[in-house]
Formats: C-alpha cells, structure tokens, sequence
C-alpha cells in the first residue's frame, strides 16, 4: 500500500487554495481543487466569484512517503492524517467530488451533520424550532423532546432545512 499514490488532503492557509494548487501542479503532483461559483453583493456592485468547495483544503495525489515534499509547498499546513501519519481518502471518494464538479451541477459547501446532532431548522414553518436530527431510511426527521416528561415527537424535514445548533 505504501508504494501506491493515494488522494490525500492537504490543510492550507486561509483564502490560499488556487495558489497552493498552482504550485503542487508544477511540482508534478496531480490535485483536486473543487469549486462553486457564488454571487457576492457590497454595496456598490454584485459580483460572481469561484471559491473552494472545501475552504482550507486542497487534494493532492502523491505517495505516502513523498508527503513531506508536498509540505514543502508555500501556503500548506499540514496533510490530513491520524495519529500522526497521513490517512489516504478513498477513491470513490475522491471520483464522487470529480464528477459533481464536472457534471455542472450546482453544488456548494455544506456542513457536515450527522444522526444524533443537535440542529435548528432554519427555512419554512418551523423557523428556529431545535431538535436532534435523526434518519430514518432515506428520510430526515427533526425529534424535538419534552425532557421533563420524557416524551419525544418527530417531524419529517429536508436535509436542505437545516443548519447546526449553536
């Protein structure tokens, strides 16, 4: 495994993606840097800008043993790993972002939210309701209890409807 290039993600300094990016593709590597495109409005002009799906990161194919060049790069962190050694993302991982970037899908960040987190639903009639997010199949529910009498309902919800509780 360790003589085989694997995806690996790169932490980079703030607002520094494409420029990081731009070097680790002179130096030979292979990288993925995934982007939206989102309006952003000041006060005297809107304007359209590309920014990175995941902020702060950057894809970068390599060996494992040759990560310590890819630090060597102005702008880089730190490879993403555990217990001190980089952690390879799977492939079809990998393939996933690639074919929703090329696909002209629209598709931007999303924070990562999982069964058991606590969430406020922040469109429709339940505006501001909190609960914990719960799944069910293929489908969403927001569990709002009653602690005191230990009694619990659940809603159906989009995904979408959500954001984190603070």
């Amino acid at each position: 495994m360790w003589n085989v290039k694997g995806w690996f993600a790169i932490q980079v300094a703030p607002r520094s993606e494409q420029k990081v990016a731009q070097h680790l593709d002179y130096k030979g590597y292979e990288t993925l840097l995934p982007t939206y495109r989102s309006k952003r409005k000041w006060k005297d002009r809107t304007k359209l800008l590309e920014l990175p799906l995941f902020p702060s990161y950057v894809f970068c194919r390599a060996l494992p043993e040759s990560t310590g060049m890819v630090l060597s790069t102005p702008g880089t962190l730190r490879v993403v790993g555990i217990g001190g050694r980089p952690s390879v993302i799977p492939d079809n991982e990998i393939e996933a972002i690639q074919r929703i970037s090329s696909s002209g899908v629209p598709a931007a960040p999303h924070p990562c939210m999982c069964a058991g987190q606590k969430v406020r639903i922040a469109y429709g009639p339940l505006t501001g309701v909190v609960g914990v997010l719960s799944q069910i199949r293929n489908d969403f529910r927001l569990i709002v209890t009653v602690e005191l009498i230990m009694s619990s309902i659940a809603v159906e919800i989009s995904a979408s409807d959500v954001t984190l509780a603070a």
